[in-house]
């Protein structure tokens, strides 16, 4: 169990030594194949790298390791495992210790092997890293997902120039847009000024300041020029207001005396109006009550003329009954009745004609009666 012994104890397992060489079986002689892949492994560790043929030998050798690892202790390993559950976990220890042996060779030759390739890899990050370092100032204007390592020197100049000239437009875009706004700025601040010494004279700009005129903008000369002309007008805007006051006051004083005298006559006026609505008020009194009276006298007129009518009628209803009856009795009798009614009407005439006439026309009457007496 010597061979056991430098890797795994097998007693640790719970194995006994007869039980556990079955298990090992044919792994001695794997191992002394390997032993033998070792003392290779080893030389060629010693050789120049830098030399191609301990690159083909690394990967000669590395294959017959890994044939060593998986056509001899992987397949030890999965028919020892096999044999039960504690064999397979005693296998399993010996296949960890002698394939990460195995591991290590394999991946030392493969570092060997490839030594060129890692070479060039190395040189080209080496490269990538130098351009990425050259480009980093120029980043934002770098394409994205480009291998500094593969392009050449030709297409890394193009790429380079284009990010330097676009960084070198946006500095220089930057500087001027700076620029303008420190000019702007400068503008703005005097234009601030300039309106706050222009306040006093803001109600005269109508006429002298138009909308297009940029007080932050405009020369020295032209603004004092502006003043100037503010100055002027807000004097002359003073006087004027005083010319306006005294006028005013000069009105004012008319209008007071105006006010008072319109006063006085309003109130003679209405002293006026007030006998005038006295007088007309007692006239329409005067009018109410002849209307009144004037109308109590049409209706009683019409309430006599109505009597009148009835009795009127009164009388003419019995007038045609009293000729109805009349008509009944003799002729004689009849035209008796037609004579006696004769009558002169009332007169106030003074006269003695008058007299004559009633006593000819009483005559008449004896004439008429006496003539009906005949018949």
């Amino acid at each position: 169990m010597k061979n056991l012994e430098i890797t795994v104890n097998h007693e640790q397992y719970g194995i006994e030594e007869t039980k556990a060489v079955e298990l090992v079986g044919k792994l001695p002689q794997i191992k002394s194949e390997r032993s033998l892949l070792e003392d290779s492994y080893n030389d060629i560790l010693k050789m120049d790298i830098d030399d191609p043929s301990t690159s083909k030998a690394a990967r000669e050798l590395r294959l017959k390791i890994k044939d060593n690892r998986t056509k001899g202790i992987e397949v030890w390993h999965k028919n020892a495992k096999d044999f039960f559950l504690k064999g397979g976990q005693f296998v399993d220890a010996i296949k960890k210790v002698e394939v990460s042996i195995n591991q290590r060779m394999e991946e030392n030759l493969e570092q060997i092997e490839k030594h060129f390739e890692i070479k060039e890899a190395a040189r080209k990050k080496e490269i990538s890293d130098l351009r990425i370092s050259k480009l980093h100032e120029y980043s934002e204007f770098v394409p994205m997902g480009l291998n500094f390592g593969e392009m050449s020197e030709d297409e890394f100049s193009k790429i380079f120039n284009g990010a330097k000239l676009q960084y070198e437009a946006k500095i220089e875009r930057e500087r001027k847009e700076e620029q303008e706004r420190e000019r702007i700025k400068a503008i703005e601040s005097l234009r601030w000024k300039r309106s706050d010494d222009l306040r006093p004279y803001y109600d005269y700009f109508a006429g002298t300041l138009s909308d297009d005129v940029k007080l932050g903008e405009i020369s020295e000369d032209e603004y004092q020029a502006i003043k100037s002309a503010l100055q002027v007008k807000k004097e002359a805007h003073a006087k004027e207001q005083e010319r306006i006051k005294a006028e005013n006051d000069r009105l004012a004083k008319e209008k007071a005396e105006m006010e008072a005298k319109a006063k006085k006559e309003k109130e003679e006026s209405d002293r006026k109006l007030a006998e005038l609505k006295a007088k007309q008020d007692e006239e329409l009194r005067v009018e109410r009550e002849k209307n009144a009276k004037i109308e109590a006298d049409l209706k009683a007129k019409k309430e006599a003329e109505i009597k009148a009518e009835n009795e009127r009628k009164a009388l003419e209803e019995k007038a045609n009954k009293e000729a109805a009856e009349l008509a009944k009795k003799p002729l004689k009798e009849q035209m008796k009745k037609w004579v006696s009614e004769f009558e002169l009407p009332l007169t106030n005439v003074s006269h003695e004609k008058v007299n004559d006439i009633i006593k000819k026309f009483e005559s008449f009457k004896n004439w008429a009666e006496k003539e009906i007496e005949s018949i």
